[in-house]
């Protein structure tokens, strides 16, 4: 509970004779007790605040009320204490608190004298000391459950779940994962009344949103979606139901709906008014994230109306703090805060804006703070550039096209155009293209620009084609390997290429097919669909290739994987932009800080580790991009493949049942096994009464076993439980 406005007021000594007279009392109130200790730690005494805390828990310990006890303990371990052992007062709570049976059983499976941290020891005691016979929880692999049976001698707990019925998991397993449920949870709702659910979704989208935010916390809009489809809604649906539910929550005071996509949407407590009150606030916060996303949001919504000038002079000193903290680890933060100080009219002597723009340009800072900036956002940075740097920001620009990806590169050339510079943009790219190499960025940039009718700039074909040809061979990664791949989708769709091959001669169509077919490196599928294109175009380029060559290419199947995994690929995606990443870029600027990079082990180490991530994300993100998610509701049982279950009888007569589904699947325990696996690729496309050799179980490389294929059936229940999970 929020504290009182008339309390925030008065002196430590009154609230620690409240607290006293409190404890005394048969009627005490958990959420009272805690929102005064939190009030006397943060604006009074923390030491007071931790031994008062500390009998309150003795208090509630001699109840047998763990879930107060923990409470305590968690609200004591999120404010400092100089000198404090924090995990020897969480293991000191744990031992008094959790003496008899049971409470030994649950100590045991979170192992105090473990390497886990205190607040993470209090959140699973708090899992364990929750849970009741009949009480509804959620679990990551399994999802909805009911408990339906706990057991200290063995220290197990039984659950329901939707995929799962008599699961048991071991106490410590459970404290890990499970989360448990009240009847307000948007699961647990779903689970009592589904029909009201769905009636949400089509009726009051925003107030599913809010009941998902309630639930599952703040969440940005792609984990919303995550959380909501299928589960609640299909893939097909959620596009409507977004744009209806944004619309409203808009127009909610008590919603936090962020600018930006990535961010998460918060409930307020309170309706949030911007005003000099809230930029007296705003001065007093120290984490950038914060500052921000607080201005970000204001900005967006036009909402500094009622912020006076004193109110904008604490504005641009947040502002300021910014910079000076950004200007070096995170120049894209940086870039944000100088566009925010402009459109606040903050005053020059507090944030010489013309002065920033000069030194972010000297210093070579430029790049990185474009590369890093959100895109809507990079043209008003760009325009702000030009206004107070001109020239200078010019030649900067200028100078690092070719190293920028096709959004900035649009971007750049458009304001350079814009200022007098179309000439200049001209003859640099130009003379990039007509280079013998050119970098794989520009390339793609002009392919991408390409019969667009661009008088400005004239993009020779006949260099374009040999520069996708020798694109296409290379090894690459990260940004250069996201252009490659849009290269690669255009060489086999697009109209560029039809355009260039009718503005060449013929000797240059027969060269770009005769390099097209000996070319190595490039992948056979989409090297045999380009070619296909082309002479399907020219069939008179035929005899120009032999062998294989010459037939057209087979038709690919779809590839797909489950909903299930599909996730899991997301989430890891997630993990690496949102988390791994901006870690490495801090691990970097850190490096960056010890001195001489050339023999700064700690900055190559960073460097190193940032080239893989990006590998690494470029990879997933092409994985996601080529695969398909499906509930695989459509699958066909005419014949063995992916969405069926399979079932062989082997030469000792026995039956096995074997589950196909999509390319990044496998589940041991339920025999769920890719269709890309060599068991999967021997079964699909056979028929009922079909003989197949397949690997043999436990047996050395090489060997095989003949099973028969006695019946193909559709996914049942659980199957379809572990898809949706």
């Amino acid at each position: 509970m929020a504290l009182p406005d008339e309390w925030k007021t008065k002196s430590a000594g009154v609230l620690e004779q409240w607290l006293m007279e409190a404890l005394e009392r048969d009627d005490r109130n958990i959420a009272e007790l805690v929102a005064v200790l939190e009030h006397l730690a943060q604006a009074h005494d923390p030491v007071q605040a931790d031994a008062l805390a500390e009998m309150a828990q003795d208090i509630y310990a001699e109840l047998n009320d763990r879930q107060s006890v923990l409470r305590l303990l968690s609200v004591r371990l999120a404010w400092p204490v100089p000198g404090r052992d924090e995990p020897a007062v969480c293991r000191k709570t744990v031992e008094s608190a959790f003496s008899d049976r049971w409470g030994k059983a649950f100590a045991e499976a979170v192992d105090l004298g473990g390497a886990l941290p205190p607040e993470e020891i209090v959140r699973r005691l708090t899992v364990l000391t929750g849970m009741r016979a009949g009480g509804l929880c959620n679990d990551k692999t399994w999802g909805f459950g009911i408990i339906r049976e706990i057991d200290d001698f063995y220290k197990r707990v039984t659950i329901d779940f939707d995929t799962k019925p008599r699961h048991r998991m071991t106490f410590a397993y459970a404290a890990e994962t499970l989360e448990l449920l009240d009847a307000e949870h948007l699961l647990a709702v779903k689970h009592a009344a589904p029909g009201k659910v769905a009636e949400m979704v089509k009726s009051a989208p925003a107030e599913l949103v809010k009941a998902a935010l309630r639930s599952f916390g703040p969440l940005a809009v792609p984990d919303l979606q995550q959380r909501l489809v299928p589960a609640f809604m299909a893939e097909k649906d959620w596009k409507g139901f977004w744009d209806a539910a944004r619309k409203e929550l808009k127009r909610d005071a008590l919603v936090d709906v962020p600018a930006r996509r990535s961010e998460p949407l918060r409930l307020l407590e309170t309706a949030l008014v911007y005003d000099d009150a809230w930029a007296a606030k705003l001065a007093q916060e120290r984490d950038i994230g914060e500052i921000m996303r607080g201005l970000d949001e204001a900005l967006a919504g036009g909402l500094l109306e009622n912020v006076g000038d004193s109110g904008r002079d604490k504005i641009g000193e947040r502002l300021a703090y910014v910079l000076h903290a950004c200007e070096n680890s995170q120049p894209g933060v940086a870039a944000r805060a100088l566009v925010q100080a402009e459109r606040c009219n903050v005053p020059d002597t507090i944030v010489n804006v013309a002065a920033v723009v000069h030194g972010v340009v000297q210093s070579g800072r430029l790049e990185t703070a474009l590369n890093e900036l959100p895109a809507r956002e990079v043209s008003g940075y760009l325009d702000l550039l030009i206004k107070h740097s001109g020239d200078e920001s010019k030649e900067a620009l200028l100078e690092m096209l070719p190293r920028m990806p096709c959004s900035l590169m649009d971007a750049i050339v458009a304001v350079l155009r814009a200022n007098a510079y179309e000439a200049q943009c001209a003859e640099r790219l130009g003379g990039i293209l007509n280079a013998v190499q050119a970098p794989p960025l520009v390339v793609d940039w002009a392919w991408r620009r390409y019969g667009q009718n661009d008088e400005w700039i004239e993009l020779d074909a006949a260099a374009l084609l040999q520069h996708a040809v020798a694109m296409m061979e290379r090894d690459l990664s990260g940004e250069e390997l996201k252009a490659q791949n849009d290269l690669r989708s255009r060489l086999e769709q697009g109209d560029a290429l039809v355009q260039m091959l009718g503005k060449v001669s013929g000797n240059l169509r027969e060269s770009f097919v005769q390099r097209v077919n000996s070319a190595r490196g490039w992948d056979t599928g989409s090297r045999r669909s380009v070619m296909a294109r082309v002479i399907k175009l020219y069939p008179e380029l035929l005899q120009v290739i032999a062998g294989d060559d010459e037939k057209e290419p087979a038709v690919e199947a779809k590839r797909v994987t489950s909903w299930r995994s599909y996730r899991e690929r997301q989430e890891q995606l997630r993990d690496i932009v949102e988390c791994q990443i901006p870690e490495n870029s801090q691990e970097i600027g850190v490096a960056r800080s010890y001195g001489d990079l050339r023999e700064n082990f700690e900055y190559q180490a960073a460097k190193d580790r940032q080239r893989l991530l990006m590998q690494r994300q470029a990879t997933l993100e092409q994985d996601l991009k080529d695969v398909q998610g499906t509930d695989f509701s459509d699958a066909s049982v005419d014949k063995a493949g992916p969405g069926c279950s399979v079932v062989l009888c082997g030469a000792d007569g026995r039956n096995e049942s074997i589950t196909i589904l999509g390319e990044w699947d496998r589940d041991e325990v339920l025999g769920i096994i890719s269709n890309k696996s060599r068991v999967g690729t021997a079964l699909c496309g056979r028929s009922v009464g079909d003989e197949v050799q397949l690997p043999a179980e436990g047996g050395i490389d090489g060997e095989l076993r003949t099973v028969k294929i006695v019946s193909i059936e559709p996914l049942n229940t659980d199957l379809r439980g572990w898809i949706g999970g």
